[in-house]
């Protein structure tokens, strides 16, 4: 009888070592698992706002040169006001 118990008691503990393992390596597995999900929402926010980024530079270029065609449509027509000018000094 003083055996089967010491067995048991052997068993509880085995198990109760086995039990604390499996509970070490679940909390060791979800917190990879959470570092890998926050790292990979991390990278697909950085992303996005590269790409936003991207779209600000592009919009800001296009207004550019938006800007620079009207710049030069002005600087024309100012040469055409002042060979006219000169002409008309000239008569």
């Amino acid at each position: 009888m003083e055996k089967r118990i010491k067995y048991l008691s052997t068993v509880n503990e085995r198990t109760l070592q086995q039990a604390k393992d499996i509970s070490i390596a679940f909390v060791t597995f979800s917190a990879l698992l959470i570092v890998a999900v926050l790292f990979v929402s991390t990278t697909l926010n950085f992303g996005n706002k590269i790409q936003n980024l991207k779209n600000n530079v592009y919009a800001l270029n296009q207004r550019i040169l938006d800007y620079q065609n009207k710049i030069q449509t002005v600087s024309t027509e100012l040469e055409i006001y002042k060979q006219a000018l000169v002409v008309m000094e000239d008569e």
